[in-house]
């Protein structure tokens, strides 16, 4: 089972509520995922990342939801996962109190989609990655 990353978890306990809905969020995540696993998806230099059968969309729970929350409130972003369980979080050093929390959340979509390009040199034709700076993308699209 795999997590969605909550980033509305970070926006909440810093300045208020992302207007973009969960299954706004959801949608993007998968329509990125169906994008990779289709083969659709480009490598710095153009080259194709290799599409994958097993890529399935996820689906958000309230059980991993609460984890999520629980895990953010207490700063442990590996406490009470079940295995076979991960979850990413998007860490902002600094938040400006007027900053517009669907700019907070589209910033952190767009780093976790942009992983693979910047760091694509760690990720090999069969889409099999070998660089620790891309895990949090990995764990999630190919664990």
């Amino acid at each position: 089972m795999l997590l969605l990353p909550l980033i509305f978890l970070v926006i909440h306990g810093a300045n208020g509520q992302v207007a973009l809905s969960l299954d706004e969020i959801d949608k993007r995540i998968n329509t990125f995922r169906r994008t990779v696993a289709r083969g659709e998806y480009r490598l710095q230099g153009g080259d194709p990342l290799q599409g994958s059968k097993s890529m399935f969309a996820l689906k958000r729970t309230s059980l991993y939801e609460n984890l999520a929350m629980l895990n953010t409130e207490s700063c442990n972003p590996g406490n009470s996962l079940p295995d076979g369980v991960s979850m990413n979080y998007y860490q902002i050093d600094y938040l400006p109190s007027d900053m517009d929390p669907d700019v907070i959340a589209n910033f952190a979509l767009s780093r976790w989609e942009e992983e693979p390009l910047v760091h694509g040199n760690g990720i090999d034709k069969n889409a099999v990655y070998n660089d620790e700076a891309i895990q949090n993308f990995a764990n999630v699209s190919f664990a």
